[in-house]
């Protein structure tokens, strides 16, 4: 008979706040029923609203999809670290991690595992008690994929739900407890986004202040985010043990590792969106802090208010300098109004490339 779990079988659903088991037969007194709830940090400038059941501030649930996986990497004095996952099925979550009754564990990990792998740990200062260095490769400068970081566990019991505990969810604690299957092992796994995050919602100018949209409809194709920073990216993420509930990622440092320029296609349409003179929410999209040099490349159809199409696949770039100064888990969101060409030219040919403003 194993001493060890071979699965953990969630009691209620993963929730994060950027995130089960079958056991085996095993000796009844030494069995593990390990449930899991997921907490990511909100990014900085989200307001949460307050829950009927409270959540620790700043935090919200996450609600995984199908196919949803953390990297987990678990360690214990006098035993080797060992790498295991937890994934979510739809229902429920399920892992192939062990842990054995009585025995104190250290847990790290990222998200989503299927992003970046392998993921490289290395203890913080020699002493997986007192931190990890998780080292992530091959990231791009900027993606459409949040990833973020455990920066936190705290452990409960069988006889608590999921949110009679989340009170004092505190960051910096990274141990658990294998316990009995009486007792049970409640995880809760706090996150934080290690990328900064723009959200861009585009408009053509009103009609207040010009009467294009009335003559003119600007379909837009496709919405892509250019960088020079490289076209893959390594980060070193040092994370500290605290007591004290402070944010545990002392440090995070981004090293280009294939050069050249690296661009994300954010938004694609084939029929092209039409634009009104409303923000539309157009897309999202993460990035390393600090990189810079980024470039916004729009392209646009052109069609008279017959449908007749004017003006094909018109091409608009423009920097964003305002992205310069986000860091770690901070979100911004860009406001871009499209400036056509001034109505003395709608008789001739549009402007090839109409004057994007940033607000």
């Amino acid at each position: 008979m194993s001493q060890h779990i071979r699965h953990f079988l969630s009691f209620f659903a993963l929730c994060l706040l950027l995130a089960a088991c079958s056991s085996e037969e095993v000796d009844v007194g030494r069995s593990h029923e390990v449930s899991l709830t997921v907490l990511s940090q909100e990014y900085q400038h989200k307001d949460v609203n307050p829950s009927v059941k409270a959540l620790p501030a700043g935090f919200a649930l996450f609600q995984p999809t199908a196919s949803t996986a953390i990297d987990a990497y678990i360690t214990s004095a006098g035993t080797s670290p060992t790498a295991g996952t937890f994934t979510y099925n739809g229902s429920y979550w399920s892992s192939d991690v062990m842990a054995e009754e009585g025995r104190t564990y250290q847990l790290y990990g990222m998200m989503p595992k299927s992003a970046l792998t392998p993921v490289s740990y290395a203890p913080y200062g020699g002493n997986y008690a007192d931190g990890a260095v998780l080292t992530l490769t091959n990231v791009p400068p900027v993606g459409l994929t949040d990833l973020c970081v455990v920066t936190g566990v705290k452990q409960g019991d069988e006889e608590h739900n999921s949110f009679s505990l989340l009170t004092d969810v505190r960051l910096g604690t990274f141990e658990f407890v294998g316990q009995s299957a009486r007792t049970g092992n409640t995880l809760f796994l706090l996150f934080n986004h290690i990328l900064a995050s723009v959200s861009l919602r585009m408009r053509i100018v009103p009609t207040s202040l010009s009467d294009y949209s009335l003559l003119r409809t600007i379909k837009l194709r496709s919405l892509s985010l250019q960088s020079e920073a490289g076209e893959a990216l390594s980060a070193t993420i040092t994370i500290e043990r605290n007591e004290t509930g402070a944010m545990p990622i002392s440090n995070i440092s981004w090293t280009t590792t294939t050069a050249g320029t690296s661009e994300c296609l954010t938004f694609e349409s084939t029929e092209g969106l039409a634009l009104t003179t409303d923000y539309q929410d157009i897309s999202t999209a993460y990035l390393a802090p600090n990189m810079g040099n980024l470039l916004l490349v729009a392209t646009y159809d052109v069609y008279d208010k017959k449908g007749n199409l004017i003006r094909e696949n018109q091409r608009s770039e423009n920097k964003l300098t305002q992205l310069n100064a986000l860091n770690y888990g901070q979100r911004t969101t860009l406001f871009l109004t499209v400036n056509p060409s001034y109505l003395y030219v709608l008789s001739n040919e549009d402007l090839d490339n109409p004057t994007l403003t940033i607000d």
